[in-house]
């Protein structure tokens, strides 16, 4: 039975030759509102009527993996209208195509020996690629071995960092060859961009023509400007570190409701974040911190006290968190008594921190002031920390 897939309006232009790619190396570097995941997620559904194929999923952590490569591809089997095709189960993760018996394997980096155990592997998606380390990719590579007529591929989509990450330096730098096919794009070329956003970009363009060149376009990045250095990635939270105090920022359609911990040890702050979804009821929210066992205050907007009284009256010890002008100055200053350290799992603080930057002027002059494009766990920090580590309860910290 054959399937049509040859209606070019359900794809972006940029995006068909991947699905025509023969090469080993894919590299999707597009932007925010480019919707790299939504394109590679049908290139693999199509690839999947392709007589048999097994691809492996991969994403740095086990809680993105579900709501992100596991959910694409499972909303174009529906958008598609393909579901009398495929066997899907939620636990364990698993996606198979009856008529060709191809099959969707998901992993996660934080437990390599399950990566070793996955045989007769042909393709791997790696998404959000930049999270993962040189090595990882290295081990994932020599998974593709031995004979498949269809070839041995691995596709990676990310967002461009640091021009000194290894993606751009072992591969986006050498340009297209025999082997790489890179692809990049911008929220300019996806023609399903809302009306809105184009206008968020606009407004980035003119408060800071460097950042715009770099989130709205597709260029990695040197930021100048960075508020905070005073930071560093860990694997994980010390086991003997004290667990103080959450924050959760709300949001729900387009923005995500956030949830992070913070802890003490050693002199040090350690952050690790728990939460980054959109969609969620305040029930749904309870029911998430019910799962993630909170046993301490958690700060939150105060511009949604009707949410944080609902989240309370579930049982979940959630206050307000405390505004004032010019508090988000204040708490800069008050992050830059300490050294911070960032869970690897946390990845989207990770992407915040590093983008987080002083507006300037025309001229090029710090305005001193931050520019607010990545800051929903920002935020969510920003509440805990004018509320706990204000001058009266300092000594807390001073150990």
């Amino acid at each position: 039975m054959q399937i049509d897939f040859s209606n070019k309006n359900l794809y972006n232009e940029k995006y068909i030759k991947l699905i025509n790619s023969k090469k080993r190396y894919n590299f999707l570097m597009w932007w925010s509102w480019s919707w790299k995941s939504v394109w590679e997620s049908q290139n693999e559904i199509i690839k999947s009527f392709q007589t048999w194929n097994r691809c492996l999923c991969i994403r740095k952590t086990k809680e993105s993996i579900k709501d992100s490569m596991f959910a694409e591809l499972v909303w174009r089997i529906e958008e598609w209208n393909l579901w009398e095709f495929f066997e899907i189960t939620k636990s364990p993760l698993y996606i198979k195509n009856k008529l060709s018996w191809s099959d969707f394997i998901f992993r996660w980096l934080d437990d390599v020996e399950k990566i070793k155990s996955v045989k007769w592997v042909n393709r791997i998606w790696i998404e959000e690629a930049t999270e993962i380390l040189k090595t990882d990719f290295d081990q994932l590579d020599l998974r593709l071995r031995g004979k498949n007529k269809n070839g041995f591929q691995i596709v990676c989509t990310f967002n461009p960092i640091d021009a000194e990450h290894w993606l751009n330096i072992d591969f986006w730098s050498k340009w297209e060859n025999k082997d790489i096919l890179l692809i990049h794009s911008t929220y300019l070329d996806n023609k399903w961009a809302w009306e809105e956003y184009h206008k968020v970009m606009e407004r980035m363009k003119k408060d800071n023509p460097d950042f715009y060149k770099i989130y709205a376009l597709w260029e990695w990045w040197i930021l100048k400007g960075l508020i905070f250095e005073n930071w560093k990635e860990v694997r994980e939270v010390p086991k003997e570190a004290e667990l103080l105090w959450y924050w959760m920022d709300f949001w729900f359609t387009n923005d995500p409701t956030t949830l992070v911990a913070l802890y003490k040890y050693n002199w040090e702050l350690y952050f690790d974040e728990l939460l980054y979804q959109t969609n969620l009821t305040n029930s749904e929210i309870v029911n998430k911190c019910k799962n993630f066992w909170i046993n301490k205050t958690i700060y939150a907007d105060s511009s949604e006290p009707k949410s944080i009284e609902e989240i309370k009256r579930g049982w979940v010890k959630i206050e307000w968190a405390k505004k004032w002008p010019d508090s988000i100055r204040y708490w800069i200053d008050l992050l830059k008594w300490f050294k911070l350290n960032i869970t690897s799992n946390s990845s989207n603080l990770l992407k915040e921190i590093r983008k987080y930057v002083w507006k300037e002027d025309r001229n090029g002059k710090s305005l001193n002031e931050p520019v607010w494009w990545f800051d929903h766990l920002l935020d969510a920090m920003r509440y805990v920390s004018v509320m706990t580590l204000t001058k009266n309860k300092l000594d807390i910290f001073i150990w």
